[in-house]
């Protein structure tokens, strides 16, 4: 579709009147049409109140509030759970869709069975007078289509986002399933960073095509043809360029032709994994994952073990308490000059996300010459960045220090390089850790870090994943107890959720 739909055939999405394939194209239309994307917002908020208004007050134990949105399946609903004390959302099938049914049925039993922090979390079924009704969790955010209208991303923001998407892609595919239909409206991306994979209506373990949205839809898949994982693949890197193109390439699009914005490695990545023919992309999702992360895989301590968050965490938390080792002046960078602050995080981010210490030195100065207090410790992470290990620790408050000195010189021992044998290990075992001491430290941060609830189950998931990554799985279910505190579920539940290998 090319040109923009009618009123009436944007009415008849948002009422649900419309079949699958028109359905599946005009959804990829809105995808990258602001305008459109306004329209059905719109009607589907004049639309929702008296279907709302329509149910009862309460599904379940589940007191119904405001619609979240509206379309060919049913309504989705804010609820709350008196008895976990918590916001849920709550999807409700309309009564005269039986197809739309089915589909949430089989959404329910991909959910049940799968259990990673990048997939939408299943709460509840209840099987109510008015239907099935699904209970997942609510995330506060934005489908993945909205946040890059709202955001407009730049590709490494991009990239990380869809690699926490591969993630929970690997898990769907660990349990012999399929997806089916990866696209952006179906990635719901958390303020706190986080994306969740949603929307399993048409997952399986089968290799039949099912349905799927036309742009996102494999080649293969769209004939009809026996599918597997390099679908969903296709589906996950189209979702990337989207993200960055604003509209998807026809299948087979070759790297040169892909978005400049992009960088050239990436690119080559992308067109192998949008290739026509399924034997001419990667195996597996995580082989598209790893030929992503390649480009970084040079030693910087945000590449090799603590990751952005843990690493923002300290930053945050850090002042200096000896001279300022990294050689930039106490006047902005000319380079920032004038920039906000909103802008220069922006800036930091991508320096970290390319183990750029330079830029990330440049930056810092903007952001000090904005707040002082609360910038001043980035310094540190800057040193680090540059492979000056032991000048940027001592740049972090005691207590900072004392709570991350363990966990910084496991994948930092001295100032420089690392050997590259050490810095392989480092990069294999991840966010989860190398040493008891690294998981001890990330044990502790739950009350020594985190200054808001979000931190402390950050920081709880960290130190399960830590634990369960050295095979420590006594510990990582002593973990587990300490998140099911903080979100009133139980441990075998959390254990479930966050280190599966250790739920045996």
């Amino acid at each position: 579709m090319t040109t923009c739909p009618s009123d009436e055939t944007i009415a008849a999405l948002v009422e649900g009147a419309l079949v699958e394939d028109e359905r599946g194209a005009l959804e990829l239309h809105i995808a990258g049409c602001p305008a459109c994307a306004a329209i059905v917002a719109e009607l589907a908020r004049l639309v929702a109140p008296d279907e709302a208004a329509a149910a009862t007050a309460t599904i379940g134990r589940y007191e119904l509030a405001g619609p979240l949105g509206s379309g060919g399946m049913g309504l989705v609903l804010e609820a709350f759970d008196p008895l976990l004390a918590r916001r849920v959302a709550v999807k409700i099938v309309r009564p005269d869709r039986p197809l739309a049914r089915a589909r949430l049925l089989a959404e329910a039993r991909g959910l049940a069975l799968l259990a990673d922090p990048h997939i939408l979390t299943l709460h509840d079924v209840v099987d109510s007078e008015r239907g099935v009704c699904l209970v997942t969790e609510l995330v506060d955010g934005d489908p993945a289509d909205v946040w890059c209208r709202r955001t407009r991303p730049t590709w490494p923001q991009v990239q990380a986002l869809y690699l926490q998407v591969a993630r929970g892609l690997v898990a769907v595919h660990a349990r012999g399933l399929l997806h089916r239909d990866v696209k952006p409206a179906n990635v719901f991306v958390g303020r706190d960073g986080r994306a969740r994979l949603g929307d399993f209506g048409l997952v399986g373990d089968g290799t039949a095509a099912l349905g799927g949205t036309p742009g996102f839809m494999a080649p293969e898949q769209a004939a009809g043809a026996p599918i597997d994982v390099r679908a969903d693949q296709f589906g996950l890197a189209m979702a990337m360029i989207h993200a960055v193109a604003g509209t998807v390439v026809p299948a087979g699009t070759a790297a040169a032709a892909l978005p400049r914005t992009i960088p050239a490695a990436a690119r080559e990545v992308l067109a192998r994994a949008i290739a026509v023919r399924p034997n001419d992309r990667f195996d597996r999702v995580a082989d598209l994952a790893s030929a992503l992360e390649a480009p970084q895989r040079r030693w910087r301590l945000a590449a090799a073990g603590l990751g952005l968050a843990a690493i923002a965490a300290i930053a945050v938390l850090a002042w200096p308490v000896a001279p300022p080792v990294v050689a930039e002046p106490e006047v902005v960078a000319p380079e920032v000059a004038g920039a906000d602050e909103s802008t220069l995080l922006v800036a930091w981010t991508e320096a970290m996300h390319e183990n750029d210490a330079d830029r990330c030195a440049v930056v810092v100065t903007g952001l000090v010459a904005i707040d002082k207090e609360k910038y001043e410790g980035h310094r540190a992470i800057c040193e680090m960045l540059a492979g000056r290990c032991k000048a940027g620790v001592a740049m972090l408050s005691p207590a900072v220090r004392a709570a991350a000195a363990s966990t910084v010189f496991d994948y930092c021992p001295a100032d420089g390089d690392i050997p590259e044998e050490r810095a392989d290990r480092a990069l294999g075992q991840g966010k989860r850790g190398r040493s008891p001491a690294a998981c001890a430290d990330r044990a502790t941060w739950v009350t020594t870090l985190a200054g808001t609830p979000e931190d402390a189950e950050k920081f709880a998931m960290n130190a399960i994943q830590c634990f369960a990554g050295i095979g420590d799985c006594a510990a990582a279910r002593e973990q587990a107890g300490v998140l099911a505190k903080l979100r009133a579920t139980t441990p075998a539940l959390e254990l479930a959720r966050v280190a599966a290998e250790c739920d045996r």
